[in-house]
């Protein structure tokens, strides 16, 4: 993965990409200069669990979306989503295959119906790449999951809420340790 695709990709979450991915990076170190962020780092109360608010707070204070804003202040580009989601979802490095696919649908985008791989792999080569599921992403009305105002746009807040919600697996508004570590473990993050 060349830097520039691993910057994007890392940073959006890593919008999604974009939230987490702003505290990660290339081996070594976040893309902030630093070791990626442990677990303490969120927990600014020390009660071994992070809400979605200390998550948001976190996020907000290391600027982790501020590369993905649209044109609009407090607005997140479906283009620059895709591509975050993108790199992170692309375990092989080698364009999304079709477990890769489901697996970050199934996670990223649990409200969204049924999505059918083909109809989204427009050239037919067995995977979908970065221009496919761009296109998918703005056309395929996933976001609509992530919008809880239903003003059509992704806000910093609705994107927190998002990215909080893939870690917090079943769903207490208590991310633990192990569920940080889980979720770290199961995308394309770089140490």
């Amino acid at each position: 993965m060349d830097t520039q695709r691993r910057g994007v990709g890392i940073g959006l979450l890593g919008v999604t990409l974009v939230l987490i991915g702003g505290c990660l990076g290339p081996k070594g170190g976040g893309i902030f200069g630093g070791e990626p962020t442990d677990f303490a780092k969120l927990d600014t109360d020390s009660d071994a669990s992070v809400t979605s608010g200390e998550f948001a707070t976190w996020g907000e204070d290391q600027g982790v979306l501020d590369a993905y804003m649209g044109d609009i202040e407090g607005e997140i580009s479906d283009s620059a989503l895709a591509l975050g989601l993108y790199d992170l979802w692309d375990i092989e490095g080698a364009g999304l295959s079709e477990a890769e696919w489901n697996e970050g649908l199934k996670i990223w985008f649990p409200d969204a119906a049924a999505q059918d791989f083909a109809a989204w792999d427009l050239n037919m080569d067995g995977t979908i790449n970065r221009d496919e599921l761009v296109a998918g992403i703005a056309h395929g009305g996933l976001v609509q999951g992530w919008d809880e105002d239903g003003n059509q746009k992704i806000s910093t807040e609705e994107a927190y809420d998002r990215f909080y919600d893939v870690f917090d697996r079943d769903g207490d508004d208590a991310l633990t340790a192990a569920e940080w570590r889980s979720g770290l473990a199961t995308w394309n993050w770089d140490f």
